[in-house]
């Protein structure tokens, strides 16, 4: 499975899940991302001076970028990172560290790309595409395809084969396999899928309430909890405050 069908399939675990923002208090802010009937792919985030606690049902870990106490991060600067940044952050997980898990597609991936490589490289001077089969690592390489369902299987070729395939620096290849583990996935998709959720339900919220709330910009900064929003609620009665309470 490619990463891009991994995010699709995720999204759609999260495809009935409804974003709840809690007021923001000084620094910290929580955010629940939860189906409305069950707790299945229930995740909570806890976004305290700039450090990122994750819990619930996929998993828990904590997420310390360089700076972001001094710099002020929010959840909104966390939902815009890559996946590999992301996870280089994880400084504490249940599973332990790296955040990383083996992948026999990433394997057979990168297995196939190196192969591609080599011939590109081993093309004559006229540019004359040469043959895999007459290629002396190409024996290793067929054998090294079915050596990829796990880590240690992995390793265990690298120690038999691994110079036929790789020649002298054979033991750099021992992480081909290994990509973000899935639980950092639902981590970073969860989040963004639940502020991009209260963003449209506060767009939405502002378009019937326009002469009174302002801005698309100045009310989605306070619908994420980033300015004081919370006495603004009295004024517009219960309604605005249960929307706010779940925005």
């Amino acid at each position: 499975m490619t990463d891009e069908q991994e995010a699709d399939r995720i999204r759609k675990h999260f495809a009935k899940h409804v974003a709840t923002l809690s007021p923001r208090r000084r620094e910290c802010q929580i955010l629940r991302w939860q189906a409305p009937t069950t707790c299945i792919y229930l995740v909570e985030y806890v976004c305290v001076n700039g450090i990122l606690f994750v819990s619930g049902d996929v998993g828990c870990a904590a997420y310390v970028a360089y700076g972001c106490l001094d710099r002020g991060w929010d959840l909104r600067e966390w939902s815009a990172c890559e996946l590999d940044y992301f996870a280089s952050k994880c400084r504490a997980s249940e599973y332990g560290l790296p955040c990383k898990e083996w992948s026999r597609d990433t394997a057979l991936a990168y297995l196939e790309t190196w192969k591609a490589d080599r011939l590109r490289d081993a093309e004559d001077g006229e540019g004359e595409a040469v043959e895999s089969e007459d290629q002396d690592w190409f024996p290793a390489w067929e054998e090294a395809l079915g050596r990829v369902d796990s880590q240690r299987d992995w390793e265990a070729f690298l120690g038999l084969r691994g110079e036929d395939l790789f020649g002298s620096d054979w033991w750099e290849y021992g992480n081909i396999g290994m990509r973000v583990g899935l639980r950092i996935r639902y981590h970073l998709i969860g989040l963004q899928m639940a502020l991009a959720q209260l963003h449209e339900r506060s767009v939405e919220l502002l378009l019937s309430l326009d002469r009174v709330a302002g801005t698309v910009e100045e009310f989605v900064t306070f619908t994420l909890g980033i300015g004081p929003i919370m006495p603004l609620v009295p004024c517009f009665g219960r309604g605005w405050g249960e929307v706010v309470s779940h925005a």
